[in-house]
């Protein structure tokens, strides 16, 4: 009695690029410190925005007040939240 093997698929990268993507995201997915290096990352950009829109007009001019540019004083904290993405970064590649 002769087995005869079911024909191969040929290599597809797009199926392979497919494969390690989902397992990736598995991974982003079951690592504990996704969470909280993401919560990190909202909590710095909310709390140091609001933080500066509380104390900074009151060490202002008003020359200052008028001229000053309010995109700039929101994204305070955009730089703690690069910290808390590099964070992830590497917490994802090397868990």
């Amino acid at each position: 009695m002769t087995v005869i093997a079911a024909p191969r698929a040929p290599y597809s990268p797009v199926s392979h690029f497919a494969d390690v993507s989902r397992s990736e995201f598995w991974k982003l997915r079951t690592v504990r410190s996704t969470y909280w290096s993401l919560l990190a990352a909202v909590v710095s950009n909310v709390a140091l925005a609001a933080l500066l829109a509380i104390f900074l007009p009151s060490h202002m001019s008003a020359h200052q007040k008028a001229t000053i540019d309010s995109t700039r004083v929101s994204l305070g904290g955009l730089h703690l939240s690069q910290v808390a993405f590099g964070v992830l970064g590497v917490l994802v590649i090397t868990s």
